[in-house]
């Protein structure tokens, strides 16, 4: 991950299917960078918080244990949207009163890209809004799963189309321009060696292509762990009962993962190849993988 300019953080996206580890990969990149000396911000999004009931941690938890220079933080769309909204009107009690509208809050049921354009304005600020500026050098962004991921990929260009003119125009432009730069922004697309998740991957590969013009790297997770060939052969041939049903077991994941890794490759020739970790706990998991991060 290459440095970036104080006030303006490197953002990284992960996303994948539901069920791939992608929190936990957010987690093992974010400690990663942190432990190289690189202040970061890991980001999820949401009304609740995985990373406390993952790791066991107060509500609130602003640091993450251990580990000096890696921050938590959890965003909510609604409380974004006041804030952005509080921002422009000039008391904050006048963003209660235009939030708790009627007719506003109806338009933001009926509009629900706003709360997301909220959300991604959010992500996006350091790079276009000098008072969303912040000391962070990386921001790892836990997002939403593939389906809700998309909407909010989308949103700003939707709402840029509708609303092409005037300060909702030039916010969505400025928010496209910072997905579209390599520089500032990139994607990260989790999934395991497994038909479902590779299909999805690939879709949500493509479609993040096709909003933002980058390519998004790909980590195929929880890969089984090296098992020499031939000994598992000798096992197969030689043993019968529970070992060798074990042994075609391990034979059976390592084919199945071979072929769709070798799919994964014809998108992304680098796939980062991630292991199964067995650990006691999950802070063990994150440590050990975040050795396995690599280079995005």
């Amino acid at each position: 991950m290459a440095s970036s300019k104080r006030g303006k953080p490197e953002i990284v996206f992960v996303t994948g299917k539901g069920g791939v580890g992608k929190s936990v990969v957010a987690a093992a990149l974010a400690l990663r960078a942190a432990r190289s000396g690189r202040k970061t911000l890991l980001v999820e999004f949401g009304r609740q918080s995985f990373y406390e009931r993952l790791l066991d941690l107060p509500p609130g938890t602003g640091e993450y244990p251990g580990q000096p220079g890696l921050e938590l933080a959890r965003w909510e769309d609604e409380a974004c949207l006041r804030e952005y909204v509080g921002h422009y009107l000039p008391v904050a009690r006048a963003a209660d009163l235009f939030l708790g509208n009627r007719v506003i809050r109806a338009l933001i049921r009926a509009a629900p890209t706003l709360k997301e354009l909220a959300l991604i304005g959010k992500a996006t600020g350091p790079h276009r809004l000098r008072w969303t500026r912040t000391d962070h050098e990386l921001m790892v962004i836990d997002a939403f799963s593939t389906g809700h991921f998309l909407a909010l990929l989308r949103a700003p260009r939707g709402i840029n189309e509708a609303v092409p003119v005037g300060p909702v125009g030039r916010q969505t432009r400025t928010i496209l321009e910072v997905l579209r730069d390599p520089t500032k922004c990139r994607f990260v697309v989790v999934t395991l060696a497994e038909e479902l998740p590779v299909t999805e991957a690939l879709e949500l590969h493509e479609a993040i292509v096709s909003e933002t013009g980058q390519h998004a790297r790909l980590i195929c997770n929880k890969i089984q762990p090296p098992v020499d060939d031939s000994e598992l052969e000798r096992v197969r041939r030689a043993e019968s009962g529970p070992a060798a049903a074990f042994a075609s077991r391990l034979a059976m994941v390592r084919d199945r993962q071979r072929h769709w890794i070798d799919v994964l490759c014809g998108t992304d020739d680098e796939v980062l190849q991630w292991p199964y970790h067995y650990a006691g706990s999950a802070d063990a998991v994150i440590a050990a993988l975040a050795g396995e991060a690599g280079t995005l």
